[in-house]
């Protein structure tokens, strides 16, 4: 029983531990979790505001390098990659990369345009070169030294090397594996592979890569092996699954050809010669086109036993569509004689919603009517639309329309017998702009198709001309932003799109692969049978059988077959449909894009035909409801055949389930960008198209009962915006998370230089009333086409509730390299005597790139009155000197209460610390194993000496040995502890011993047995949920009884009860909740401030905060009141 009294008291002290440490803030009564082992989530989801993306990120844990240096490798997700080319990793996963490559600017053949872009641990910056200096900087300043260099080992003599402010230096492309020169025939590098990295004690890391080891591969460099620091006894190897992948696409990219027909499939790391651990990928088939990660398993260093798998789920997207009573069209597209009425669907307004205008000479209409976003569409006589597009008899006017001008702004143009103009639209009408002269006839004086076709050739982003015209010249129009330039010889457009008479000869371009290049696919009976595809390469066509259709577009007569182009299922490329009817049969079908070719699948049919006998019958295909998917519009006729028919709502191929390695699970929900407020100050959408967002992150940790908690967080976006000129999503000027207790918004730039940057934060209560504000005021500066960007001050608000809140502020000065030079703090900015002033400098080393080593750190207070400065030597140097090592020797502090001190450093050939010495001379010392990465032994001044032994692999403690009396460990195949041995005890009988039962299932359990006397031990058992907090805690007793403890938390994972240790019968898993034994019941506010305990016996503490005026009532009845001002040195 002495026992069990004495456990009791243990319980319940663990609880009083952080309590005592917070006591000079006697208000805060946090609730505390009793000590206990830490378990670690290996991976963390997180959305990521300023897109609404939902992200997750999974480091890979290499062994530890010399010095710090090591590899940085992650795994990560982003569900607005998804629809890109499938990575190494999968659709919508990408490894960490490193790289720089060359962006031709829409013009392979010429170099003299060539931009560069570096992307450093997966974040891309846009290089500009600086004639003054002799260097590339990022657009955004971050002040990496960034040269482009002659020589190396590789085919082109031309190599870069980065070098951040801390002197570690990045070099790309040195080697030949690591350059990777282009394969269309170019003399040049289309891409520069990070090869290797160097610190200022040249300890370095070497990556490996293997180009284009598969007879499928084209353009390819997979990464094949690090090795790091100057033993390279430390690798992470990379191994590829044998067979073709299934979502194998080839595309072209910046003018070369690229096609990566492997996929990772497991990362092993290595420390000297002995594994360490290794990382296996699954996958799944999302459909023909994508593949993607389905589980990440961690196998242990004896390569077989898995220690956790995490697992993911996906959406899928089904066929079908609802022929409802919305979105009925307000006029007839066609009739039964086949005119046409002069009726288009197109974005008017530029809000993701397909709105109706009609332009018909016959009956002098011109109207525009309006989607509503709900449910139809609405006449809006305020626009005016500028010509007629077809006559009194239905004939062609030759009017198009397009964006030309990169505002994302559908533009009318006008092309008919010589008669030539484009009307660009300022976001009320459309306006005749003569700078834009449009150099071709659409139709001639009789409506005949001349065989124009718009889309952007090049990929810049610029709407381009073609003309294919039997019995005429060839001709290809660039954009080149102000106009349209001739480039026919460079772009030969191999086939005519229409007869000498205009007939269509079946010719469509249709972007087929996914690269953002339009391709020519072929398939009509204009006098045979004839069917090509060439893709585009980027400055022409290149022959490609994998494309060429399944089916005719034309009949022998040059007549519409029914087939139309769309991405009917949502995973990024575009599918055909083929439906049409005539006299005597029928033909339906659909054929899905598998990334490299065509598979029939009628699943995905359309609900009815396009046409009729060669005719259109009033069917279009349009994005009525802006959920990104096209639906049916039907207006034929007379109002009998006018309806919609919708696509079926999905959510295609994003990611829904992660289900951890605990058995926690976080479910996601997506919906279209479209569904938020995304127009500006000009009353316009700045987004045309949707974004799939996520609107809500649910949570379960996985238990049940009492213990179980799940957990909702929502979220609303406004103000997205796209930038088209660079075909980027600039993310949402402002997000709003719906928490359990609390809304906080966030603020973001999206302007150029600051984009993605938060500059104002407010969390309220859930009924909106104001508890905080925070305010960053980003300042920057534009010169030589770079940016520099820094944080020129930040506020503070508290209101609790209040409508006057008290404020702080905090304001910065930076010198050329964005250094702080001065931060002032204000403290509370109505009251004077409590602002804090600190002045820095730096010991600068350009040569070396040394641009972030403080020198000199000096407070002063609200007068002026240095108040401390600490000053900070490099190299052995003077002030401010630096050598090319950049180590600091000596640190140097004065205060004006006296105390000054010196601390002296002396380091190794690799940049450890082997000698700290004091101010009075007393020093501390170090040696380090053989891989110089662990200490091997340490001394102090009294010459006491203490032995350790590390596993490089793992990192962990091995043994450590004082006066000869050594402490060792054990550890399972994962690296986990599993038993200490102190002096006096043995292996057999060790002083701690650690079981875990971890399955992937919540509860997981940790079981700890502590040695108390020769032949007796006390066990302790920990229970975690599926997000690793504790939940119980048991220790177990004589005549098989523990003591058991829970802890109880909220669905925002605070602490809201624990119950008192009961006696509860022995069970190697979870206990049951006691019935009569008390809790302790915890209250928060929105800012997860504890405003009230209720006590186990049922009296109460109350808290109230009103700013820096905070009362506490205790369960006594005794008040206690605390006014909070500023110490700025405490």
């Amino acid at each position: 029983m002495r026992l069990a009294c004495w456990l009791i008291v243990i319980f319940l002290c663990s609880s009083l531990v952080l309590a005592a440490n917070d006591q000079y803030k006697p208000w805060l009564h946090k609730a505390t979790v009793p000590d206990h082992p830490k378990i670690k989530l290996f991976g963390q989801y997180a959305t990521n505001l300023f897109p609404g993306a939902a992200t997750y990120s999974f480091p890979i844990d290499v062994p530890k390098g010399t010095n710090g240096l090591q590899p940085s490798l992650t795994l990560s997700y982003s569900s607005q990659s998804v629809r890109g080319r499938p990575s190494i990793v999968g659709a919508g996963w990408s490894l960490s990369q490193n790289y720089i490559y060359r962006d031709v600017s829409a013009t392979p053949d010429n170099i003299t345009d060539d931009e560069f872009v570096l992307v450093l641990d997966n974040t891309p910056y846009e290089l500009i070169y600086n004639s003054a200096d002799g260097l590339f900087h990022t657009e955004v300043e971050y002040h990496f030294k960034i040269q482009n260099l002659t020589g190396g080992n590789n085919d082109y003599g031309q190599y870069w090397v980065v070098t951040s402010k801390n002197g570690v230096e990045y070099q790309f492309g040195y080697t030949h594996e690591s350059e990777l020169g282009s394969n269309t025939g170019r003399s040049y590098a289309v891409r520069w592979n990070l090869n290797t990295v160097t610190d200022p004690f040249d300890n370095f890391i070497n990556y490996s890569y293997i180009e284009d080891p598969y007879a499928e591969d084209n353009g390819t460099a997979y990464l094949s092996e690090i090795r790091y620091n100057r033993d390279q006894q430390r690798k992470i190897k990379f191994e590829y699954e044998d067979p073709v992948r299934p979502d194998r696409r080839r595309v072209f990219e910046q003018g070369n050809r690229m096609e990566e027909s492997r996929r990772l499939l497991q990362i092993s790391a290595f420390a000297e010669n002995n594994l360490v651990r290794r990382y296996q990928l699954n996958y799944t088939t999302l459909n023909p086109a994508l593949s993607t990660i389905s589980s990440i398993k961690d196998f242990g260093a004896d390569n077989t036993t898995l220690w956790y798998n995490i697992t993911f789920s996906y959406y899928t997207s089904e066929a079908g569509s609802t022929n409802g009573t919305t979105w009925i069209p307000p006029v007839i597209f066609s009739d039964s004689t086949h005119e046409d009425f002069g009726v288009r669907l197109l974005d008017v307004n530029n809000d993701g919603f397909m709105d109706v205008i009609k332009s018909r000479a016959s009956t002098a209409e011109k109207k525009v009517w309006i989607n509503n976003k709900l449910n139809n569409w609405t006449l809006d006589s305020s626009w005016v639309l500028p010509n007629y597009i077809v006559t009194g008899a239905g004939v062609d006017e030759g009017v198009r329309f397009a964006d030309v001008n990169e505002d994302g702004l559908v533009d009318w143009i006008y092309a008919k017998d010589g008669v030539r103009n484009v009307s660009l639209h300022n976001g009320t009408t459309w306006v005749i702009n003569s700078d834009w002269a449009f150099p071709l006839d659409i139709v001639d004086g009789s409506g005949v198709d001349q065989g124009i076709l718009l889309d952007d050739i090049d990929g810049d982003g610029r709407t381009d001309i073609v003309k294919a015209r039997a019995g005429s010249a060839r001709e290809v129009h660039i954009n080149s932003g102000a106009g349209w330039r001739n480039r026919s010889s460079t772009w030969n457009f191999p086939v005519d799109a229409v007869t000498s008479t205009g007939s269509d000869r079946g010719v469509r371009l249709v972007d087929v692969n996914g690269d953002i290049l339009p391709d020519i696919l072929l398939a009509g009976q204009d006098g045979g049978n004839y069917r090509n595809a060439w893709l585009n390469n980027g400055s022409g066509w290149s022959n490609s059988t994998l494309w060429i259709p399944p089916l005719n577009f034309t009949t022998p007569s040059n007549a519409d077959n029914g087939v139309r182009f769309a991405d009917v299922n949502g995973d990024g490329v575009i599918d055909l449909i083929e439906d049409f009817v005539n006299s005597n049969s029928t033909s339906r079908g659909a054929w899905l894009n598998n990334g490299s070719g065509w598979f029939a699948n009628d699943t995905w049919q359309a609900p009815e035909p396009f046409t009729s006998s060669g005719f259109n019958i009033g069917r279009r295909l349009a994005d009525v409801n802006g959920d990104g998917f096209v639906d049916l519009v039907v207006s034929h006729q007379d109002g009998t055949q006018q309806y919609t028919w919708r696509k079926n709502i999905v959510i295609p191929y994003l990611l829904l389930t992660i289900r951890n390695e605990y058995g926690g699970i976080t479910t996601l929900n997506y919906t279209s960008s479209t569904r938020y407020n995304n127009t500006d100050e000009d009353g316009l959408s700045d987004i045309g198209f949707g974004v799939y967002v996520v609107t809500n992150m649910s949570t379960d940790n996985g238990m049940s009962g009492a213990f179980g908690i799940t957990s909702l967080t929502s979220y609303n976006y406004s103000y997205g915006k796209y930038n088209y000129p660079n075909s980027e999503f600039r993310g949402f000027g402002i997000a709003v998370e719906g928490k359990p207790s609390s809304l906080v918004t966030h603020y973001f730039y999206q302007d150029d230089p600051r984009r993605g940057k938060e500059y104002r934060q407010v969390i309220a209560d859930r009924n909106g009333l104001n508890f905080s504000k925070s305010e960053q005021d980003f300042n920057y500066t534009f010169a030589s086409s770079i940016y520099n960007v820094s944080l020129k001050s930040s506020t503070s608000y508290l209101y609790d509730g209040s409508v006057i809140p008290k404020v702080t502020n905090v304001s910065y000065v930076y010198d050329v390299y964005d250094n702080p030079l001065l931060v002032q703090e204000l403290g509370d900015v109505n009251a004077a005597g409590d602002e804090r002033t600190w002045n820095y400098s730096y010991a600068i080393d350009t040569q070396d790139w040394f641009l972030d080593r403080r020198a000199r750190e000096t407070v002063l207070d609200a007068d002026g009155n240095t108040v401390r400065e600490t000053k900070y030597y490099y190299d052995d140097q003077g002030f401010e000197g630096i050598l090319d090592k950049g180590s600091l020797t000596k640190v140097e502090r004065w205060h004006d209460q006296g105390n000054h001190s010196f601390s002296y450093f002396d380091y190794d050939s690799f940049g450890n610390i082997i000698k700290n010495t004091d101010s009075l001379g007393n020093s501390m010392g170090f040696s380090f194993d053989a891989t110089h990465t662990y200490p091997a032994s340490s001394w102090n001044a009294l010459g006491h000496v203490t032995l350790f032994h590390y596993d490089v692999g793992m990192g962990n403690l091995m043994w450590s040995e004082k006066n000869g009396i050594r402490t060792s460990f054990e550890y399972d195949t994962f690296g986990r502890v599993l038993k200490e041995i102190q002096p006096l005890d043995i292996v057999s009988l060790p002083t701690k011993s650690y079981n875990y039962s971890f399955d992937g299932i919540a509860p997981e359990v940790e079981t700890i047995f502590l040695k108390t006397t020769a032949n007796k031990t006390e066990k302790g058992s920990y229970y975690y949920d599926g997000f690793a907090q504790l939940v119980q805690l048991k220790s177990t007793i004589e005549n098989d009884q523990q003591i058991a403890k829970n802890i109880f938390y909220d669905s925002s994972g605070r602490v809201k009860a624990e119950q008192n240790p009961y006696f509860t019968s022995y069970d190697s898993g979870i206990s049951s909740i006691s019935d009569t034994d008390a809790y302790t019941n915890y209250t928060y506010d929105t800012v997860d401030r504890v405003i009230q305990v209720r006590n186990t016996d049922g009296t109460l503490k109350n808290i109230t905060f009103n700013q820096w005026n905070i009362t506490d009532d205790d369960e006594n009845g005794h008040k206690h009141q605390y006014l909070l001002m500023f110490d700025i040195f405490s």
